[in-house]
């Protein structure tokens, strides 16, 4: 005969254990048909047999004197026709007893056999496992080395599932290589945008001052107005580009998780890039004021990247610039117990305003900043400056907070930065 195969030999969990209930009942059914089976008149007749025995010593025994009758009673074999069944001898219970025995032993023994097979294929489930995490692709276990096609089919099933888990690293590896290449792509082109409309910008910015400021001749007053117009919007989308790459900046430093720039600078200097930052309107219909109240104690206090934090701060204003038609602005920068405060707020509205608009505005500011309170994600240009601000904030440590109430006041916009580090003010002599 040929050998059977590895997995012929291999049976189903539900086959051992109903090889290990099923054998000792079959057996125990085989013994009881015995003992039934066996001839009750045999039996019968040795008890028979045993009876008149016992009566006929008994009889043998007895005094002459009895009478001949009782003898005769004595020595004549009891009936026992009237017995409902034949009575057995206490060794007929014999067999039983020993098969109930033997039924005990053997399905002892057929448990512990069958506990040994499945505490067996479990030690062999963990060492395949074991297997497939430091070799995702090799082979589970041999073929004969499984005794349970359960076991075996739970093995292959976790093999797939590594396969599986390695496909999907692979993929994420390769979009996570794809979205840094973009990323770096992303850079590179908002650094060529930021030279290729930054530098136009400016170009028509100055020469729409020096047109304004009459260098050139004076000019009507409808050209004024128009040339007003014109130079607040150019404003206002190259704060926009401004902030659009300083986003971009700090969304990537977070991604490759950079420290903020190094350069230190005191607050006196990032008080004067402060009044750099924001440019004043030719015209004067609105304007900014910047007003450093710095203590003697704060301000030998360094901060970090001023140019940075004075283009954010000049967001800030310009969030309310572009709300007003006519007024004025005020930045307060002032220094707290180790912290560099600046607010933002609208000064004078302007009388000379139209006063629908100038409300439509305010609600529009309003809501906006309500907005992007519960949303990262720009979707206008108060939202990207608002972004923008809040990042800045953040990646030194600090915070913006929106005061005032909807109706019917003007927001105020209040950005604290905390100092750096301190540092000894020389005595001046």
């Amino acid at each position: 005969m040929s050998p059977r195969s590895p997995r012929d030999r291999r049976l189903t969990l539900a086959r051992r254990f109903g090889l290990a209930l099923q054998l000792p009942v079959l057996l125990s059914m085989g013994g009881l048909v015995l003992v039934s089976e066996t001839a009750a008149e045999r039996f019968d007749g040795d008890l028979r047999a045993h009876a008149q025995l016992q009566y006929a010593q008994v009889a043998s025994r007895l005094p002459r004197e009895v009478p001949a009758r009782a003898a005769d009673e004595g020595r004549s074999q009891p009936s026992l026709e009237g017995a409902s069944e034949p009575a057995r001898p206490l060794s007929m219970w014999g067999p039983p007893l020993l098969l109930f025995v033997a039924l005990v032993v053997l399905s002892g023994v057929l448990g512990r056999w069958l506990g040994a097979e499945v505490a067996g294929e479990l030690n062999r489930v963990r060492r395949a496992l074991v297997a497939l995490r430091q070799n995702p692709t090799s082979s589970p276990e041999p073929a004969g080395a499984m005794a349970l096609r359960e076991t075996q089919d739970l093995v292959k099933a976790f093999q797939t599932a590594l396969l599986g888990l390695d496909f999907r690293r692979d993929a994420l590896e390769q979009a996570t290589e794809r979205h840094r290449a973009a990323e770096q792509e992303k850079a590179r082109f908002l650094a060529h945008l930021s030279h290729e409309l930054k530098s136009p910008l400016n170009t028509i910015l100055g020469f729409t001052e020096v047109l304004l400021t009459g260098l050139d001749g004076p000019l009507p007053e409808v050209q004024r107005r128009r040339l007003g117009i014109l130079w607040r919007s150019g404003e206002s989308l190259l704060r926009f580009i401004l902030c659009v790459l300083d986003l971009a900046k700090l969304e990537m430093d977070e991604r490759h998780e950079k420290d903020p720039p190094s350069q230190m600078q005191s607050a006196d200097e990032l008080v004067a890039a402060i009044g750099q930052a924001v440019r004043p309107d030719p015209l004067g219909q609105v304007t900014v004021e910047v007003q450093g109240l710095l203590t003697p104690e704060a301000r030998g206090l360094v901060t970090h990247d001023a140019q940075q934090l004075a283009r954010a701060i000049a967001a800030l204003a310009g969030l309310l610039v572009d709300a007003l038609e006519r007024g004025s602005v005020l930045l307060h920068v002032t220094s707290t117990s180790g912290a560099l405060e600046v607010v933002a707020r609208v000064e004078n509205p302007g009388e000379e305003s139209n006063l629908a608009d100038l409300e439509s505005e305010r609600r529009r500011l309003w809501s906006e900043l309500s907005s992007q309170e519960t949303s990262e994600r720009p979707t206008s240009s108060t939202s990207t400056a608002l972004a923008l601000i809040r990042r800045v904030a953040r990646a030194h440590g600090g915070a913006l907070e929106v005061e005032g109430e909807p109706n019917p006041s003007w927001p105020s916009l209040r950005l604290s930065l905390p100092f750096a580090e301190p540092c000894v003010i020389a005595p001046s002599r």
